[in-house]
């Protein structure tokens, strides 16, 4: 590999000079490399450390520790599953290989796959065998035959296992933040319009009925969220109180709404990036996970206090006014008191149980696998025709599609009617069992989290060129976490927030220069072509305005 990024020496003729300026400044584009290490590094030294670093994510040694840690989990296990199915023993050491990958990768690329995997885990495996001995009071949310669910589920996780880490296979490290030097001024400031004009838009239009726009206008005020971690990867001065600032202002509007689904997502979001930023050592990172864990286990006991009653809360026996200006207070307060009450021994098995069935997706895919086909026959594919009518074809152009709710699958496919004010879905897991029953779900489960990690590939690829490549990842993808959503829903998501990005991109010069791997100039070209770098670029290439302006001279000269 040609390295030209030390400096330019000084008493080189004057053609090779402006020859090796122009290679240094095209390298970026040529060879796809990242834009240099931690904040104060220069650019050569980040050249270096690539070149020297692991060529995959996880090296063959790290590969022999998650396996192991896997075979341990499964057998540690034993005396939990023994009673009724060892599929459960392979979803504990699935979990236990995906999060020991998702610490040796975190650094390398933003784990969102491992964190989708985590996910289902969670909602497919954990939390119904959390059921089995904490079963909920309602026997409405009860699994009727655990080892019939779990030989379904069991092959159905690993499959999206699979075919989600399949997709880190072969990747290349694409580096940490960018340096100093790349810390353009004007791209500073086209992320921060995003970032307030998404603020400022959420608080306009946040809660009205706009009809068929307000998707539009959910995906333009996400923006914000893509800014701020833009912000943050490139290390931007600022990055952290705009963030507090951001999170703040969408605690109060969950608060107030006593929906805090969104903000669950955006945090994991926003978890998985700055552990890419920080590169954690593994014990940092299993305790920052557990901990992220236990905030969002004991959110929804917490959430209770407000939507038992919305003016005001319970916090350790004092009744306390809810307004919007201390509602981020009481909020961690009332999360303080459910963690409290977990190490004081204050939940019952049944508050236990019921804590379990909000995560616990188990239960309506169990009601699927009796109710179809018994009783409704296999969809055979419609659902699925349906969710990329969804996803391709605006609704002016489309008014019969599909509404996201789920309220007439979980009818027609689980033969439950939902209530006025309730949303439940039947998860992808369950749709793809309902249109192609066992084996074709369990194939169908491994191809849509394949398709889903081609996608995160594209874009880990690109990241090598611009980390704002993975600001964007989080920004289109984060609905690729929710495994309780039908697939239309998912994909009409991505689609659309692709599309928004895609629009928002070109209309913000900076941002579309940076994407492309290109220096972000601040000035246009002369008629002659020559390119005008500013000061950073300069920084970033050592090469000094004296150098450039004799090699400028020189040119125009010859």
């Amino acid at each position: 590999m040609n390295d030209m990024h030390g400096e330019l020496p000084v008493t080189s003729p004057p053609n090779s000079q402006i020859e090796a300026s122009k290679s240094a400044v095209r390298r970026p584009r040529v060879h796809g490399r990242g834009h240099g290490a931690a904040s104060g590094r220069s650019a050569s030294a980040s050249a270096v450390s690539a070149e020297a670093g692991p060529a995959t994510v996880v090296s063959g040694m790290q590969w022999l520790v998650v396996l192991a840690a896997g075979a341990i989990a499964a057998l540690a296990s034993t005396p939990l599953w023994h009673d009724f199915s060892p599929w459960a023993g392979l979803v504990a050491a699935l979990l236990a290989m995906t999060v020991l990958h998702m610490g040796y990768s975190c650094g390398s690329v933003v784990a969102l796959p491992h964190l989708a995997v985590i996910v289902c885990l969670a909602q497919y495996g954990i939390a119904p065998w959390g059921a089995y001995y904490y079963p909920a009071n309602n026997p409405v949310y009860l699994i009727e035959d655990f080892a019939h669910y779990f030989s379904y589920a069991g092959p159905a996780l690993l499959a999206i296992t699979l075919g989600w880490i399949a997709s880190c296979f072969g990747l290349r490290p694409s580096g940490c933040p960018i340096s100093e030097g790349r810390r353009a001024p004007v791209l500073v400031r086209e992320l921060d319009c995003l970032l307030w004009g998404g603020i400022a838009l959420k608080l306009a239009f946040g809660s009205a009925q706009l009809g068929g726009l307000s998707f539009l206008i959910l995906l333009l005020a996400n923006l914000r969220f893509l800014a701020a971690i833009g912000l943050m990867l490139l290390g931007a001065p600022g990055w952290r109180w705009r963030i507090a600032l951001l999170f703040v202002s969408e605690i109060i509007l969950a608060v107030e709404a006593t929906m805090f689904h969104e903000l669950v997502l955006w945090t994991l979001g926003f978890f998985v990036t700055y552990l890419f930023v920080r590169r954690p050592r593994m014990p940092v990172f299993l305790t920052w996970l557990v901990l992220l864990c236990a905030g969002v286990f004991f959110l929804h006991d917490a959430k209770w206090q407000f939507r038992q009653g919305s003016a005001r809360a319970t916090v350790f026996g004092e009744d306390i006014p809810l307004t919007k200006w201390n509602s981020p207070l009481l909020g961690g307060l009332c999360l303080v008191q459910s963690t409290t009450k977990a190490l004081t021994g204050g939940y019952s098995d049944d508050s236990v149980g019921e804590m379990i069935v909000r995560f616990n997706q188990g239960w309506i895919i169990d009601r699927i696998l009796h109710h179809v086909p018994s009783v409704e026959p296999y969809a055979r594919g419609r659902t699925i025709i349906s969710a990329f009518e969804a996803a391709m074809l605006p609704r002016i152009l489309a008014p019969n599609k599909q509404f996201a709710g789920g309220r007439e699958f979980m009818q027609c496919f689980a033969g439950y009617t939902l209530t006025e004010g309730t949303s439940m879905n039947l998860g992808f897991g369950g749709e793809l069992y309902a249109n192609f029953g066992y084996w074709g779900g369990i194939l169908g489960c491994g191809l849509y989290a394949l398709a889903l990690g081609l996608g995160f590939r594209w874009v880990a690829r690109r990241a090598h060129a611009s980390p704002i490549w993975w600001a964007i990842l989080v920004y289109v993808g984060h609905w690729a976490l929710k495994a309780e959503t039908d697939i239309g829903a998912v994909l009409n998501y991505i689609v659309k927030a692709a599309i928004v990005a895609c629009v928002a991109a070109m209309c913000l010069p900076a941002v579309r220069a940076e994407l492309a791997g290109r220096p972000v100039t601040t000035s246009r070209p002369s008629r002659r072509g020559w390119e005008v770098k500013t000061a950073e670029t300069r920084k970033c290439w050592h090469v000094s305005p004296s150098e450039e302006l004799g090699a400028e001279s020189r040119h125009i000269q010859r």
